[in-house]
């Protein structure tokens, strides 16, 4: 299995957001000494103060990953059950503009055991919450190897500090050069959002879960597909062959379709399912 996270090997440093409340501190600064203008210290010592905390907290967290008790350690192992990736918007009330937060949730089953997290969401990287670019997608299937344990600082939720990731079985068509010509035009044609590309690698009708696309239409289907979202993941999804010849590439539970026409040409023919 591939290591694709590592969260105790992370190196220790402050966080790059944290500097963000060091702006009031500069605004001091140059009010002070350089228009001369009388001031408090309760601006800088409040800036300061909100500095030290996200940094102390990011520190304290890795360091205690670092230095688990062996005891509190697991390690948990098998094909992925279970995966989600659910975008969900509230209102934002701290805000007295017509605001809404989106939270982005992800997580899987393995081994009848539940591993969640919020995506970018944890106190600092010794802990997985996919924030990386691109991020990881997770298919039913996948075997894993997840090592974990249990934060009585978050609720007791299983927080992973490593995982290890193989593919899916029967995954991937190295010896199929055709369909490797294929992937590589497609996905570069995705990166570049190059819809004219697009539309000469796909076939039409195109079966959009169960409803035909005419050709006339394809503007509508790039417009929703071409998001930074999937095409990151696109670029590094493994492709999975199925019995009846087709290949499929899942994205955040949207799944790309492409079957060989005439036993030549591979073609983009459908999104059978999507989330």
């Amino acid at each position: 299995m591939e290591l694709v996270f590592d969260g105790p090997a992370h190196p220790l440093g402050l966080a790059v957001e944290s500097f963000l409340v060091l702006l009031p501190l500069a605004y001091w600064i140059f009010e002070r000494y350089f228009r001369k203008k009388p001031s408090t210290w309760l601006l800088p010592t409040v800036s300061l103060a909100l500095f030290a905390f996200i940094n102390g907290v990011r520190l304290w967290d890795q360091l205690r990953v670092r230095h688990l008790n062996p005891a509190e350690v697991h390690v948990t192992t098998g094909p992925i059950d279970e995966a989600w990736h659910i975008v969900s918007k509230t209102r934002d009330w701290s805000n007295k503009s017509l605001s809404y937060r989106t939270t982005v949730s992800e997580g899987f089953d393995v081994a009848g055991l539940r591993f969640k997290w919020n995506i970018a969401d944890s106190y600092s990287p010794a802990t997985f919450s996919n924030s990386g670019t691109p991020p990881i997608e997770f298919v039913k299937g996948t075997p894993v190897e997840v090592t974990w344990f249990q934060d009585a600082a978050t609720d007791d939720t299983r927080r992973i500090i490593r995982l290890r990731m193989g593919k899916l079985p029967g995954s991937a068509l190295p010896e199929d050069p055709a369909f490797n010509r294929f992937h590589r035009d497609f996905v570069a044609a995705f990166m570049a959002g190059d819809t004219a590309r697009l539309t000469a690698l796909t076939r039409f009708p195109f079966d959009f879960a169960g409803n035909g696309m005419e050709r006339d239409e394809a503007a509508t289907l790039w417009m929703g597909l071409l998001s930074p979202g999937t095409q990151s993941c696109l670029a590094t999804a493994a492709p999975t062959k199925n019995a009846d010849g087709s290949v499929h590439l899942t994205c955040h539970g949207t799944v790309f379709e492409f079957r060989q026409q005439g036993g030549s040409d591979w073609m983009f023919v459908g999104i059978p399912r999507t989330r």
